[in-house]
């Protein structure tokens, strides 16, 4: 029976054809560099222009804004934490109510007994989520500018990586189309 790929030999399909079709037809130019890092740095490097010079006021404004924000995530975390625990203290008073049927199934109820008290422990623990404090101005545009060049120094380095692996890749391709015979009929380019 013929497979996605192989179904294309009945056709007549070339071997120069048929063995580039297993890396699911690559740009004839090769693979592009993803433009992500680079409209992640500009947009990055706009944003710090924009903090840099804000005034007093605007500065004090992104504070409160940025508090109230982080306020609400700060609530909305603790109401799905309250919310989760009595899901699963509902189903571990389920489980520990059931009567399992046999001797053999006391096995399975005590290790979903178990997994309910570690995910608790874990998905339910909010010993880590602080009350956002008020910054001042001056405090947000110190935090800000420092999370914007971490994130600039991090699309940098994402984006040199990216341009050595789309480098690689079209080598790669580039071998492989090197490899290929050429058509009967067709001149090689070498």
């Amino acid at each position: 029976m013929p497979t996605g790929f192989t179904d294309k030999i009945k056709d007549g399909i070339s071997f120069r054809d048929f063995i580039p079709g297993f890396v699911h037809e690559p740009p004839p130019d090769g693979f592009p560099v993803s433009s992500y890092h680079v409209d992640a740095l500009k947009k990055t490097m706009s944003t710090k222009e924009r903090v840099e010079v804000m005034t007093k006021a605007e500065l004090e404004d992104k504070a409160i804004q940025a508090w109230r924000e982080n306020l609400d995530r700060y609530k909305e975390k603790l109401a799905e934490s309250a919310l989760l625990a009595e899901n699963y203290g509902k189903m571990f008073q389920s489980v520990l109510a059931w009567k399992p049927p046999t001797e053999d199934h006391q096995e399975l109820k005590k290790n979903a007994l178990e997994q309910i008290k570690m995910s608790m422990k874990s998905d339910c623990n909010v010993s880590y989520v602080h009350a956002p404090t008020l910054q001042s101005g001056t405090e947000w545009q110190k935090t800000r500018l420092e999370a914007l060049l971490d994130d600039q120094g991090w699309h940098n380095k994402e984006y040199k990586a990216a341009l050595k692996r789309v480098a690689k890749a079209n080598k790669w391709i580039d071998d492989l189309r090197a490899s290929l015979p050429p058509d009967e009929g067709e001149e090689n380019d070498d």
